[in-house]
């Protein structure tokens, strides 16, 4: 639990630290992008920060432990993690049509040439992957 509440320290401090730069440094003209960003991940991380430092403060031992140890059990749970699997399957399946799709748009709509062929080869890459991961686990399993 330290390790946590030290975590969580160092995430407030560092969203605090980003939210004064953002304030102080790029508050000038013409760093409008850096200004958005520092302020943004500033909150964000000070926000998760300060409530992981509460949550982790506000329980017991007792119930930290019992915690701990049921979300081991759902995390190898053998049906969490063939839902996982499917899952995980499913959305590469969607995203490989949404891809191809993006891909015709930018041709369609005459996107610069390398931008396409930047696009064509993430496709490229996922098909590979697709076929490395299948050839490593068919041999695994």
């Amino acid at each position: 639990m330290k390790n946590k509440k030290a975590v969580s320290i160092v995430q407030a401090a560092v969203g605090a630290i980003l939210l004064l730069a953002g304030l102080l440094v790029c508050s000038k003209e013409g760093m409008w992008a850096q200004f958005g960003v520092c302020i943004g991940f500033g909150a964000a991380f000070s926000v998760l920060g300060i409530s992981n430092l509460i949550y982790g403060l506000r329980l017991s031992p007792e119930e930290r432990e019992k915690i701990g140890k049921q979300k081991e059990i759902e995390v190898n749970d053998e049906r969490n993690v063939r839902i996982r699997e499917r899952t995980g399957n499913m959305v590469a399946k969607i995203m490989t049509y949404v891809l191809c799709a993006f891909i015709l748009i930018l041709a369609l709509y005459g996107a610069d040439k390398t931008v396409v062929l930047m696009a064509v080869g993430l496709l490229a890459v996922q098909f590979t992957l697709l076929i490395a991961c299948s050839s490593y686990y068919f041999k695994k399993m």
